[in-house]
């Protein structure tokens, strides 16, 4: 700054020195009518009791009021009928607090006073052509505004001294906003929007004259500080780190294209930690580290590329009234992105690729639940609308806008020429509604060919780094696939693999039809391992038809959907009844495939699967524990013509069972369906006293044939018929309240714990008991508890994970930690699960 600038600016400062302030003073507030607040008819007063205060937000408390008293701006008020409750937080710097007074009571009873708020995107553009500018910020703003002596007793609070009833606004009144920014507008009048910038406390003033050389070299060094800044800015640990990064981008998304599909990893991590803390506040995000929900590479690469983009950033211009507003949209399959910029009058003739484009803003967004299954050309419009609804204030302009595209729909949907203003109101199509949006704007629409449309791409190269593509990685899933099932006769042949493939598929299909003949007609959902170019082959060689059900419709597939449920559930029985590993399933494919097929069925009139598709007799699983009469062999002599009347009597009897089991299933179905429809409330089943019970648990990720229910337990106290007490069969025998929803019957009372009902739990509980806990140590940043195995010697005891020790016995886990709470590293550990659990043990 030259010398002569920096003497007037002191002797500026000098003559309005009592102005200024660091704390507070006996100042009187702001010369403006007082803020008088208007209750709710039948309002009655709020009152709150006295907080519990820690010792030193106790003195800070105390302190501060006094303050308040000393300088005017609260007194002592023992009549008052209201009262708040005020509520110490800390500020940023260490051992810093700050006073508020929580006023939502007082709220809820208040009428809430409107005043119309700036538009922080449109206030920006009376900055055109502005070089300088400086800031000003009220001291203790709030504090400075006048209330009311009516209302003044409304926003008293309850302190240790006693009731202190304020002279000025509280910040969180509900007409605090509005009456602040109220007076900023009133004090300084036709100021704003021509110099000067107000958003409540907070000023910003213009100075439309050239900078001197010490601002620019000023202003090259904050952006040299900005980019060490971003270099330096490590990945975030936890999920509440990555909400903060998320939230302060966000802030320059429109001088970012493409900004949606650039953070797309990292917003849908963010969604993962919220419903894993369930909660998006900071505090419960910020117990929930990112390593331990899915974080990669690719959302470090991502990380990276986000910050090489903000060093990039495409500087914006201001509206220019004499220069021509252009609009480029772009979308595909999953995000949208649009382009606004201006351009001089002069080259409106010129090629758009050769005219001098400055950009005023970039608007992003991507396509989410069923607006994903929308036809290209509704995104395209989706797009179109959404730039202007936002843009609004950039495009209501005399000259008006043009509008870029390289879809011809566009131009014939958006043509303000062609639209009818009697449309009917059976033809208000989503694309006509917006249609009649578009109608509201001044605009001109022109198709551009696809090759000239350089603006499109421009979305996606413009201020972004180059982004490498990765493939995506491969997980293993066990399942049955495919599942291949006859509607009608309900016939199942179950196939095992490990992976979902065509050629999974198709070796399965040609098995189908090696034995059985080929099929016709194949009904399946929209798997990648249904919906494939072997598929496709397959079913053109045998010239039959492949319909593909409605996405996200199980009742349009729903015979496959039942045998589905009642795969999953056979195999859990069997897994739990034989004690094997849940990764064996294979090997009980043939009793489940059995099963299915050999058990008669209601919906077809008695008759099993297996006989309704073959016409062979049914072998129910019940037949090797009932056995029929031993047969009486016959030998009967059959000439040619006694088997030709027998083979044709046999096809009209399965034709007329067929026919008898379709009616039967009808029957069967409206019969379901009408007794669902009736059926009202739920009726839980009622234990009594020393009845054993099967418990409920919650898993976070379970397998599909992970058992749900753990026990058996026993009911040892029946509080109500649906509040339980239950203990466990084995140690620590810890007991547990439940709701009967969550119990079911295991066996009646009356039963001894034998060894093999022990057995049966300890499967159950998927591994061994825990004896003991018996050291404690840090391995890879992650505690572990050293535990004696029940029935294993001392040499097999193993380093288990402190938190899933935690989970699995809890009650062991809080007797040893409490016994040892002197020993090295106990509470640490205590304190980081109680960290990562959200409670304290």
């Amino acid at each position: 700054m030259a010398p002569e600038d920096a003497e007037r600016l002191t002797s500026v400062l000098l003559e309005f020195q009592d102005v200024f302030r660091v704390r507070f003073g006996q100042d009187p507030p702001v010369k403006v009518a007082p803020l008088k607040v208007h209750l709710k008819a039948g309002a009655v007063p709020a009152k709150s009791g006295l907080r519990r205060y820690p010792p030193t937000h106790l003195e800070f408390l105390e302190k501060h009021v006094r303050e308040l008293e000393d300088a005017g701006l609260v007194y002592r008020n023992t009549r008052s009928r209201w009262a708040a409750v005020p509520r110490i937080v800390p500020k940023k710097d260490p051992g810093d607090l700050r006073m508020t007074i929580d006023s939502r009571p007082i709220n809820a009873c208040t009428e809430p006073m409107p005043w119309p708020m700036p538009n922080l995107k449109v206030a920006m553009a009376v900055l055109r052509d502005s070089k300088v500018y400086f800031t000003l910020d009220w001291m203790k703003g709030y504090w400075q505004l006048p209330l009311h002596p009516e209302s003044q007793e409304y926003y008293s609070f309850m302190t240790p001294i006693g009731v202190v009833t304020t002279t000025r606004v509280l910040m969180g009144q509900s007409d605090a906003v509005t009456y602040c920014q109220g007076v900023v507008d009133e004090l300084f009048g036709e100021m704003i929007m021509h110099g000067l910038l107000g958003w409540l406390d907070d000023l910003l003033g213009i100075w439309f004259e050239a900078a001197s050389e010490e601002m620019r070299v000023l202003h090259d060094e904050d952006y040299m500080v900005w980019q060490r800044g971003l270099c330096e800015l490590e990945p975030p640990q936890t999920a509440a780190e990555l909400q903060q990064f998320l939230c302060a981008t966000n802030w320059m998304r429109v001088k970012i294209p493409e900004y949606s599909a650039l953070v797309a990893p990292l917003t849908k991590l963010s969604d993962i930690g919220a419903k894993a803390a369930a909660s998006r506040k900071k505090t419960a995000l910020a117990r929930v580290s990112l390593s331990s929900i899915g974080w990669c590479e690719d959302h470090a690469e991502c990380f990276e590329s986000v910050k090489t983009t903000l060093q990039r950033m495409v500087p914006l211009a201001h509206p220019d009234p004499d220069k021509m507003v252009c609009l480029y949209t772009d979308a595909s399959d999953g995000f949208w992105g649009a382009i606004a910029t201006q351009v001089p009058l002069d080259d409106l003739e010129l090629v758009a690729s050769e005219q001098r484009h400055e950009p005023l803003a970039f608007l992003s967004g991507a396509f989410r639940g069923a607006s994903e299954r929308w036809p290209i050309v509704e995104k395209e419009a989706f797009a179109v609308v959404e730039l202007c609804k936002r843009l609004e204030y950039l495009l209501i302009r005399p000259g008006g806008f043009r509008l870029f595209t390289d879809h011809r729909n566009l131009v014939y949907m958006f043509n303000p020429l062609g639209a009818s203003p009697n449309m009917a109101k059976y033809q208000a199509h989503k694309l006509q509604r917006w249609s009649l949006t578009m109608t509201t704007f001044p605009y001109a629409i022109e198709c551009v060919a696809g090759e000239e449309n350089l603006w499109a791409d421009l979305l996606s190269r413009w201020g972004s780094p180059s982004r490498v593509a990765r493939a995506a990685k491969m997980y293993k899933l066990a399942l049955v696939s495919p599942l291949q099932s006859r509607d009608m006769s309900g016939f199942v042949r179950l196939h095992a693999s490990s992976t979902a493939t065509a050629a999974e598929t198709a070796a399965a299909l040609m098995e189908w039809f090696s034995l059985f003949g080929v099929v016709k007609t194949w009904v399946s959902d929209c798997g990648s391992h249904f919906k494939n170019e072997v598929i496709d082959a397959m079913r053109r060689m045998f010239g039959s038809h492949h319909h593909f059900v409605t996405p996200h419709c199980p009742w349009a597939n729903g015979t496959v959907e039942v045998v589905n449920r009642l795969i999953v559930r056979t195999l859990k029985a069997l897994c739990s009844e034989m004690r094997l590993k849940a990764t064996e399933w294979p090997s009980l494919l043939p009793l489940v495939q059995s099963a299915l097929n050999q058990q008669p069925a209601d919906r077809l009139g008695g008759e099993a699967p297996v006989k309704a598709f073959t016409g062979l007799g049914a072998t129910p699983p019940l037949t090797g524990i009932v056995r029929a009469d031993e047969a009486d062999p016959k030998t009967i002599d059959w000439v040619k013509s006694e088997m030709a009347k027998y083979m044709a009597d046999l096809a009209i009897a399965l034709e007329e069972m067929h026919k008898e089991v379709k009616a039967t299933a009808d029957r069967k179905r409206a019969k379901a369906r009408a007794s669902r429809t009736k059926q009202r409330g739920v009726k839980l089943t009622k234990f009594a006293l020393g009845d054993f019970v099967l418990v409920a648990r919650a898993l976070k990720h379970p397998g599909k044939l992970t058992l749900r229910w753990k026990g058996p337990c026993r009911v040892v106290r029946v509080l109500s018929h649906h509040l339980m007490e239950v203990v466990q069969l084995v140690p620590p025998r810890e007991t547990t309240l439940h709701h009967a929803c969550r119990l079911r019957l295991y066996h009646a009372g009356g039963r001894d714990v034998d060894e093999d009902l022990v057995a049966q739990i300890a499967f159950g509980d998927e591994g061994f008991y825990v004896e003991g806990i018996e050291d404690l140590r840090m391995h890879d940043g992650e505690w572990q508890l050293k535990i004696k195995w029940m029935g294993l010697e001392d040499a097999e005891s193993s380093w288990e994970p402190a938190l899933s020790i935690y989970e699995d016995v809890p009650l062991l886990f809080r007797r040893w930690t409490t016994t040892h709470h002197d020993e090295d590293g106990v509470s640490e550990m205590v304190e980081d699960i109680e960290r990562a659990i959200g409670h304290p043990l």
